[in-house]
């Protein structure tokens, strides 16, 4: 038998999902929901690249805030009210007060002096 890339191999011999091991199966499956028909191809792309070290998935919660951030300023620079921005995202006035990196008597008054 010839000595194949898993990547290029023949189609009639590239594993189904369910013949990869541990949790290879699973991140197939999670890949082909997005990629249909390439699941176990970016798989074993991935576990050629990465092959023989731990992967660790981090957490997404830092770039979901950063995005709910950038949310809130754009709603506040829009004229939105904080208190409607406040019911909106969930969190307290005092938060998006924290988040807008601004007090709350400094709401859209200027200065007189």
């Amino acid at each position: 038998m010839a000595d194949y890339e898993l990547e290029q191999l023949p189609d009639d011999l590239v594993p189904g999902i369910d013949e990869l091991p541990g949790d290879l199966a699973q991140l197939a499956r999670v890949i082909e929901e997005i990629v249909p028909g390439f699941g176990v191809l970016i798989v074993l792309r991935i576990v050629r690249e990465f092959r023989g070290t731990y992967l660790y998935c981090r957490n997404l919660d830092d770039l979901r805030r950063q995005a709910r951030n950038r949310r809130i300023i754009e709603r506040y620079d829009a004229g939105d009210r904080v208190p409607e921005i406040a019911r909106w995202a969930r969190l307290s006035e005092r938060q998006v007060w924290t988040i807008l990196g601004k007090e709350p008597g400094e709401d859209r008054q200027l200065s007189l002096f």
